[in-house]
């Protein structure tokens, strides 16, 4: 390996280190415990009363499951990778470091987890949008329709078309080890 495009690639690594394994490591930290509060307040039955409250505390369960992935994924990844070893590697073999053979395990349920929630975040934030684009555009029209159980309704589709969007995904990878 040469020696000038290892250390530049060790550099891009430690970058990679600091930013997505420890700066926004702390972010989801922060975020999740946002999302927290968020479903602590919105839980109260006051509270609930609101379609577009049911709609948010929908989404703020599922951003926590996608900071959770996101932590699991990429965040604890880039921080206990061993990147010293990338340079030492000469054989063609993958590098093991006792967090990437756990990660090869967690791998093949978290990727599809994760890539569920992500769309149901977007899914939700999409039907966040329309209800409260109804209810100021078409307040008298169509506020009948705008009930708690429709809400209910509309993020359990949502959750179902998710989960079947994303079926495939689940059977994308594969453990080769476990051959």
């Amino acid at each position: 390996i040469n020696n000038s495009n290892c250390i530049s690639d060790y550099i891009l690594l430690e970058f990679k280190r600091i930013v997505e394994g420890w700066i926004l490591s702390f972010i989801c930290i922060f975020g999740i415990g946002g999302n927290m509060l968020t479903c602590i307040i919105l839980s109260n039955s006051r509270m609930r009363e609101s379609s577009t409250n049911i709609y948010l505390l929908a989404l703020s369960f599922i951003n926590i499951l996608v900071l959770i992935g996101f932590l699991l994924s990429h965040g604890l990844r880039s921080i206990l990778y061993d990147y010293s070893l990338y340079c030492t590697n000469t054989n063609s073999y993958p590098l093991s470091t006792i967090y990437e053979l756990f990660y090869t395990k967690i791998f093949l349920y978290i990727f599809p987890i994760h890539i569920t929630c992500i769309l149901m975040s977007i899914y939700l934030t999409a039907s966040v949008t329309i209800d409260r684009f109804i209810l100021i555009c078409l307040p008298c029209t169509i506020q009948k329709y705008r009930t708690k159980s429709n809400s209910i309704k509309i993020i359990l589709c949502v959750f179902i078309f998710c989960i079947i969007y994303c079926l495939p995904f689940w059977f994308e990878f594969t453990n080769e080890y476990e051959k």
